[in-house]
């Protein structure tokens, strides 16, 4: 885990130029987060200024770190405290990602 947010953005080479889309939630398939990888994946061979970031925890964990490893522009971050939340938000505030797939509704 990183003590200092600033720690994080230096060990990812976070820049100003950057664009960094901040995933904060449960890993299941109803919060978009499998359609959230394949987009970006897309994006990625694209524009390198993109970043991903996938912060949480659940049945999709090894799924998400597979891309990670697989994406040299998606991160996992594994799980964040609830204390940690809003400073991660402020400090990566480009862009929030708020998805809910309802059974009515497509993702």
């Amino acid at each position: 885990k990183y003590r200092k947010f600033e720690e994080l953005k230096n060990s990812l080479k976070i820049s100003d130029n950057n664009f960094v889309v901040l995933f904060i939630g449960r890993l299941i398939e109803k919060k978009g987060v499998t359609p959230l990888l394949e987009a970006f994946s897309t994006l990625e061979n694209k524009n390198r200024d993109f970043k991903l970031l996938i912060a949480g925890t659940g049945p999709l964990e090894e799924k998400v770190k597979q891309f990670s490893d697989e994406h040299e522009n998606i991160y996992y971050l594994g799980g964040v405290q609830n204390s940690q939340i809003y400073e991660l938000y402020n400090f990566l505030h480009e862009s929030f990602r708020f998805k809910d797939c309802r059974k009515k509704r497509r993702c």
